[in-house]
């Protein structure tokens, strides 16, 4: 589903779809790098996140222990986490969608850009 079109611009975002983590499983490697729930997903390492299965390919082709850069939407902070890949991966439940229609009234910040490591 379509993010909002005015954070797509602000951010010249490559794509104007991302993945909405709906639940992040304690003591997971998705915990580990920062993921929160409504967090959208928007890129994994240099590829972008606009399905599930996008995000799964680039995670089973990254290499163990190796830090995995994710761009996330936290409403309209747009945030770097780094997530490591461990032996198994343990499965945020992730859902295609958009931010919501409150979420357009807000003014995207360019201070709110942010990095957050796990490695």
């Amino acid at each position: 589903m379509p993010l909002v079109r005015q954070v797509v611009r602000y951010y010249q975002l490559l794509q104007e779809s991302g993945v909405l983590v709906i639940a992040v499983e304690p003591g997971s490697p998705a915990q580990a790098a920062g993921l929160a729930e409504g967090d959208i997903i928007i890129r994994a390492g240099e590829h972008g996140a606009n399905s599930v299965e996008a995000i799964q390919r680039v995670l089973t082709q990254s290499t163990i222990g190796a830090p995995l850069p994710l761009t996330v939407l936290r409403g309209t902070e747009l945030v770097t986490l780094t997530a490591c890949r461990p032996n198994a991966w343990r499965k945020a439940r992730l859902s295609p969608s958009r931010l919501s229609p409150e979420s357009e009234s807000r003014t995207p910040n360019p201070e709110l850009r942010r990095r957050v490591s796990a490695c």
